[in-house]
């Protein structure tokens, strides 16, 4: 691997410090470095692991044992803390402390997979080291040896400690980076005078950090500008066809054909969505194409990560090109506003977006009348009760086996209605009203769903169409 690194500093800042009692000070330190055959996962699953360094102040802890937690424990570490080998996913681990304002030495701990446990504490600084393997592959059941992305994501991983029963404020955290690799975070970022990107987090909880790594010898790099959008084109050059006992190389190149193809989806996609979203702030987007299948190839997995105020980046499966489902994870890099404290979310965060999808996939009217149409029948034929609305849902999931669950609401009955609605007050207006609600999220109000209706309605949408369209969804 090459030995030239890109320093990627992350300075973590609290906003309004002085409502919240002092937390632990701690550092932390992010390495990406080859993966090792002697880790119980190793080089068969990833290119790369962690090394981390992690340093806490404890000078100001009255406590004989010092408790550090791993943070938002996954299911997978779990079973490492009960002794089972195949879930090794922090190893290689070490803790040293100082006493006094000296070097560091090593000293007496113990660690169960989940807590480090630290005996007869009278140190200043602790300092852990080790190393660290995402769980994606156990949780999702998507097999990483298929593809070249990596993924540390704060809803499944857990990649730092802290000192239990404490809070923890972070004074940096850096992760050195490989020219071999991409790598994306979650979070809004600055370069410094000296070429540290610093994260930019006074909204953010320290679990909420993402990061994503791609090995670059997988994927060709395209690199269009679309209107007043640069787009990273990331074309998988990974065979699809599975040889037993062939260790998978990359493809030497991809066919002029597929390319062409690819170029032409993504520029027609692009320039409608710079259409219908003028006021979007997206200037720029990586979009990365891979085998990314869970359940033995039933499911194809996609994902929008917004990495600043104005970029992002979309990981799809390559089957994600058939259909609207790479257009629906674009138009959540164009929609990227927190709909989370929204009582209507899944109708702005999913179903809407589902429907904008679809009606940037399908440029032609009467395909895309067609594809609702069967988004319809499709929900028609599902199990499980058909009257709950929309707003009644609370979570949003599927049972794999029956079919049954909250998503056909969201994804197939939802955005049906809204298709009917939009054909009968027209796309413009309906567009003025949704780039108007969004203006009022983006400016820190909390506006409801009939907020909404308001906007439609003084737009020139009848009271009775409004009533009706909100007792369809």
């Amino acid at each position: 691997m090459k030995k030239n690194y890109i320093l990627l500093v992350v300075a973590l800042f609290i906003g309004f410090a002085t409502t919240y009692a002092q937390g632990v000070r701690s550092t932390l330190s992010v390495n990406v470095v080859d993966s090792e055959p002697a880790d119980s996962l190793g080089v068969a699953f990833y290119p790369y692991k962690l090394k981390i360094i992690q340093d806490f102040d404890v000078s100001r802890l009255k406590t004989d044992t010092l408790h550090l937690k791993l943070e938002n424990t996954s299911f997978f570490q779990s079973l490492r803390a009960k002794g089972d080998p195949n879930f090794a996913l922090i190893p290689n681990m070490s803790v040293c402390a100082k006493i006094k304002r000296g070097a560091y030495q090593n000293i007496d701990y113990s660690f169960n997979g989940v807590d480090i446990i630290i005996p007869n504490n009278k140190y200043l600084q602790i300092r852990v080291e080790y190393g660290y393997y995402s769980d994606l592959c156990f949780r999702t059941e998507i097999d990483v040896e298929a593809c070249g992305l990596l993924q540390y994501d704060f809803g499944w991983n857990s990649w730092y400690f802290k000192v239990a029963n404490e809070p923890i404020e972070f004074d940096e955290v850096c992760l050195v980076v490989p020219e071999t690799a991409y790598c994306y975070i979650d979070c809004n970022s600055g370069v410094t005078r000296n070429g540290k990107i610093q994260l930019r987090l006074k909204q953010k909880r320290y679990k909420d950090i993402s990061f994503y790594l791609a090995d670059k010898k997988w994927y060709d790099s395209y690199t269009m500008v679309i209107g007043n959008v640069k787009c990273h084109l990331l074309l998988s050059k990974r065979d699809t066809v599975r040889n037993e006992n062939v260790i998978s190389v990359p493809m030497t190149h991809l066919s002029e054909d597929y390319i062409t193809k690819r170029k032409e989806q993504t520029q027609q996609m692009i320039e409608t969505l710079n259409r219908l979203f003028p006021e979007s702030e997206l200037r720029e987007v990586s979009i990365l194409e891979d085998r990314l299948v869970a359940q033995g190839g039933k499911y194809g997995y996609g994902r929008a990560v917004r990495t600043s105020d104005s970029s992002a980046a979309v990981f799809v499966d390559k089957s994600f090109w058939e259909s609207p489902s790479l257009a629906h994870e674009l138009v959540h890099s164009y929609m990227n506003y927190n709909y989370e404290h929204i009582a209507a979310r899944y109708f702005f965060d999913e179903a809407l977006i589902e429907y904008f999808a679809n009606y940037v996939y399908y440029s032609d009217s009467d395909e895309r009348n067609k594809a609702f149409r069967e988004k319809m029948d499709y929900f028609s034929n599902l199990p499980g009760d058909k009257t709950t609305s929309l707003f009644d849902i609370n979570r949003n999931y599927v049972d794999t086996n029956s079919g049954d669950g909250s998503w056909g609401t969201i994804y197939y009955r939802a955005p049906y209605q809204i298709h009917l609605f939009v054909e009968k007050v027209g796309i413009e207006r309906f567009m003025t009203a949704v780039s108007t609600f969004n203006r009022l999220v983006k400016q820190g109000v909390k506006p409801e769903f009939e907020d909404f209706g308001k906007i439609l309605q003084s737009f020139g949408v009848s009271e009775k169409d409004w009533i009706l369209f909100s007792r369809s969804l």
